[in-house]
């Protein structure tokens, strides 16, 4: 901070004016709002911190205990649960993947942002790239005005506690298991968290892959807990060739 005489500077009439108010002593003018720099951001301190942070949360969704990132990151477990509380703590909007930073609010971003369980009575339509397979998912396919899930790795984040209202604290990932048929014959995706092992059920959408779906339906036959020549003899046990003794 460079140190610079008054009235080296200013006009002779607004140093009279300075003068009633102090007089011999050193004062400090600040920078104009609009000028001044965020902490850390001459040195990229703040965007090292940040990336950091994401690096944690990142980890952390895919099942690393907070003491093992403690151990990795050289810090307390205490810090690792304070860096976790904040990342998580974004605006509903941004865990829907999508960013407000340098955008401005209007009325409505305002109460996607703030507005408690907006997304039980409205769409979550906005497009987002998926976290976990890097896809650009936008709205429009899905045949639903509110997307669950990204429809080529089928993965959604664990981001409600009931449907739309954004109340969980988790923020892990949650992955497809398992899919099973309604009374009325609709698909629907079994999620289960990473993180946590929180279950839900969610409708399948129109644009989802059907590769990955029919791969999830077909998991239980290919990874049977019992010889599939059991099956075999037992179908012709039961046809009449033999019996069950």
């Amino acid at each position: 901070m460079s140190y610079k005489r008054a009235d080296d500077i200013l006009p002779e009439n607004i140093l009279e004016i300075l003068q009633m108010y102090v007089s011999g002593e050193a004062i400090y003018v600040p920078k104009k709002k609009e000028c001044r720099k965020r902490w850390g951001s001459s040195t990229g301190v703040n965007e090292k911190l940040r990336s950091r942070n994401e690096q944690i949360l990142e980890q952390h969704r895919m099942g690393t205990s907070t003491k093992e990132l403690a151990l990795q990151y050289y810090l307390t477990e205490k810090s690792i649960q304070r860096i976790l509380r904040e990342m998580q703590m974004k605006p509903p909007m941004e865990q829907c993947g999508f960013e407000l930073e340098g955008r401005k609010l209007n009325r409505e971003t305002k109460s996607k942002t703030f507005e408690k369980g907006y997304y039980k009575n409205h769409a979550c339509d906005e497009s987002f790239v998926c976290k976990v397979c890097g896809r650009q998912v936008i709205p429009d396919g899905a045949g639903s005005r509110h997307r669950n899930h990204c429809p080529n790795c089928l993965t959604s984040l664990h981001v409600d506690v009931e449907p739309g209202d954004r109340a969980s604290d988790c923020g892990g990932y949650m992955e497809a298991v398992a899919v099973w048929v309604r009374k009325n014959g609709e698909w629907a995706i079994i999620h289960r968290c990473r993180q946590c092992g929180e279950m839900s059920s969610n409708r399948i959408a129109a644009d989802d892959n059907p590769m990955k779906l029919m791969s999830i339906a077909m998991k239980p036959l290919t990874s049977s807990p019992f010889p599939i020549e059991r099956i075999e003899e037992m179908t012709r046990l039961m046809g009449g060739a033999g019996s069950i003794s």
